[in-house]
């Protein structure tokens, strides 16, 4: 699923879209900047693994699930969702959020999009 909106999408240049990602309790990303989510399974926490600090990743969500606010003790190699408002958020379909990845945690960088 190609993401581009509002510009959350390749066009920005240099960056790319991932693979589509199927929801879990951890988000296992891979290479890329901006990825479609499958299913709606709620989510706890995205993977880390060669992940520097200051990546930025944009998520478009393809069913309803909730994005669980800093969830304690994530396994090692995955970090908990900093979330606005400090409170779970519930995405619809189609909603897009971007975050950023501090070295510790995924800080929530935009409001949920309806697109």
């Amino acid at each position: 699923m190609a993401i581009a909106v509002l510009g959350f999408g390749p066009p920005l240049g240099g960056n790319t879209v991932g693979a589509d990602v199927a929801s879990a309790a951890t988000l296992a990303i891979g290479p890329g900047d901006y990825f479609a989510v499958t299913g709606t399974t709620n989510i706890d926490f995205i993977a880390t693994a060669g992940i520097s600090a200051g990546k930025r990743i944009t998520l478009k969500f393809g069913g309803n699930l909730t994005l669980n606010h800093n969830t304690a003790d994530p396994p090692a190699g995955t970090a908990a969702m900093i979330l606005s408002g400090s409170a779970n958020v519930n995405a619809t379909a189609n909603d897009v959020v971007r975050f950023v990845y501090d070295g510790t945690n995924w800080r929530q960088e935009t409001p949920l999009l309806a697109v």
